[in-house]
């Protein structure tokens, strides 16, 4: 009963823990997915910018 209490608190611990790390990586793969849709608008914005000033 010991060991089963033990191995059922270090699953829980694991879990716990495997959980925090996927949303630790979910939310940086988010900023860095977002960061990069933000910034490849803003040179198109920018490059649409240049047209129009070239024109």
């Amino acid at each position: 009963m010991h060991i089963r209490a033990m191995l059922w608190m270090s699953s829980t611990k694991y879990t716990v823990f495997g959980m925090t790390l996927a949303c630790e990586y979910t939310l940086l793969f988010g900023f860095s997915l977002s960061l990069s849709l933000f910034n490849s608008f803003f040179t198109r914005t920018i490059h649409i910018q240049d047209f129009n000033i070239s024109l």
